[in-house]
């Protein structure tokens, strides 16, 4: 099993802890990270992503790295998209987080919606937080927009296209196979060790050839986050510890959302 040394972390190519794998490449130039987490994990029981807002709608107080150290979940990546200008980092759009709508605001932008089985899905970004919490979602957060629905790339013509959609800079993707496993797929930006970054559909065809059933793209640019046992896997590319961030999804190795203290 090939072995790397990534950021001062050694990780392999096959399964290394509590039923997650990881993989490591090149894909038209860039360099990625992909994560496959099991649902249902072989010892038995399951497991779930969740979405977090620390300080719910109020702003981001954290990156994910500094976050890890606060609530040491073992998987924590950025969420959604965000006011990253002057003041508070904010939310946009809608944000659920354990049944509980943090905000809800109307938006153009499509909405990853996870429901109390685990399965990803999205939602337009108009249906208002009560009636998606009535239907069984648990976690929501607005993004980019879904890229795969039933193993079929989307078209470019039904992609939303927000601000600056299709630069090569790095995206974070968080997707789901077939058989209820996860997929966190992150790509790292460009001139970073080579890696030139990728577009939308680069980023749909690297997505497809891992066989995703359903992907949804988050944030990405310098908000690229991806933090296992406390140490980023990517390259940190704002401040010292990462950029700071309002909303995370978090693995914590069960199918009940709870505090890794408590």
């Amino acid at each position: 099993m090939a072995v790397y040394n990534i950021n001062g972390l050694e990780i392999g190519g096959g399964q290394f802890f509590d039923n997650v794998a990881l993989y490591f490449g090149y894909f038209k130039g860039a360099q990625y990270y992909l994560f496959r987490i099991a649902k249902n994990k072989i010892g038995g029981g399951q497991q779930f992503p969740f979405v977090v807002a620390p300080n719910g709608s109020g702003g981001g107080e954290y990156s994910a790295l500094d976050y890890s150290a606060v609530k040491p979940f073992p998987i924590i990546i950025n969420a959604g998209l965000f006011n990253n200008g002057e003041g508070a980092k904010t939310p946009i759009g809608r944000v659920i987080q354990n049944g509980v709508a943090i905000q809800d605001n109307d938006t153009i932008l499509e909405v990853l919606t996870i429901d109390n089985n685990g399965d990803l899905s999205f939602d337009t970004g108009t249906t208002p937080a009560a009636d998606l919490i009535a239907s069984g979602v648990v976690s929501a957060v607005s993004g980019f927009g879904r890229i795969i629905v039933d193993y079929t790339k989307i078209t470019q013509e039904e992609y939303v296209r927000p601000n600056r959609w299709n630069e090569d800079s790095q995206r974070q993707v968080i997707g789901q196979f077939g058989n209820g496993d996860y997929g966190i797929l992150t790509i790292e930006g460009r001139n970073f060790d080579n890696s030139i970054g990728l577009g939308l559909g680069d980023v749909q065809d690297l997505c497809a050839q891992y066989n995703f059933k359903f992907a949804f793209n988050l944030d990405g640019g310098g908000s690229t986050e991806t933090v296992y046992g406390e140490k980023q896997v990517n390259i940190i590319y704002e401040r010292t510890t990462g950029r700071i961030c309002p909303t995370f999804i978090v693995f914590n190795g069960s199918n009940v959302f709870g505090d890794p203290q408590e």
